[in-house]
């Protein structure tokens, strides 16, 4: 429902599928801003997660 006209928030990739439907009001694509999101880790986290998907490889190789 986008009647209220209330700016619409959507990642890059929502809003190329958004473009595409038929059918949606021309207003609607006024309303639509995209933006895009990044995940920072820190370093820590960032090493625990390459050991995890380093051993979830091994398991699945085995």
């Amino acid at each position: 429902d986008f009647s209220n006209q209330l700016p619409i928030m959507v990642t890059a990739k929502d809003a190329v599928k958004l473009r595409s439907m038929k059918g949606l009001p021309e207003s609607v694509f006024s309303l639509i801003h995209e933006v895009s999101t990044r995940i920072i880790l820190s370093h820590e986290l960032d090493v625990r997660l390459q050991q995890l998907a380093q051993s979830l490889h091994e398991k699945c190789d085995s």
